[in-house]
């Protein structure tokens, strides 16, 4: 059978694809030229004030009994880039085995940014919050081009769900 519109299937189907790409790479410029946050690279600015930062209660993130949702919240939001495994290789991010209270840019074998690297002291609950909520907003040249996490409930099942990937117990609030 001979269809009239078998010809323009293809190229309609390649016009679609290049739109796309279009959209996404300008998304991508976009994220690149205007970041969400205006402030000069925090390497070597003080830490925010905890006043400035959202109170969380960790009795309330370690009490959740809904660890499968908060591994799949993970997995949505963070596995495309992040392990969560001890000992798997590094994705695109790094392995996030034990982050809550590691030294920031401290993951054996990878390599971080200058920005980032130039941060000191641990990742800290409130920190790891601030940075899920807006990464460009907590480190304006960070490397990672995941826009965050605007919902608090998501960004505290995720971080539930990191407190249970550690060797270490639970740590305290700070």
């Amino acid at each position: 059978m001979n269809f009239p519109f078998a010809r323009s299937l293809p190229m309609s189907a390649a016009a679609l694809i290049l739109s796309l790409a279009l959209v996404s790479a300008i998304y991508f410029v976009v994220d690149l030229v205007a970041p969400i946050h205006e402030s000069a690279d925090r390497a070597g600015a003080p830490e925010p004030e905890l006043s400035e930062r959202r109170e969380i209660n960790i009795a309330s993130l370690l009490s959740d009994d809904r660890a499968i949702q908060n591994k799949k919240l993970f997995k949505k939001n963070c596995s495309a880039c992040h392990t969560s495994k001890k000992g798997v290789s590094h994705k695109a991010g790094p392995n996030l085995w034990g982050v809550v209270s590691r030294q920031k840019a401290s993951a054996e074998g990878y390599r971080f940014s200058k920005a980032l690297s130039a941060l000191v002291g641990e990742w800290t609950i409130p920190e790891i919050d601030a940075f899920l909520a807006s990464p460009k907003t907590y480190l304006p040249k960070s490397k990672m081009m995941f826009k965050g996490i605007k919902d608090a409930k998501d960004r505290n099942a995720i971080i539930s769900y990191l407190l249970t990937i550690t060797d270490q117990p639970a740590p305290k609030a700070r």
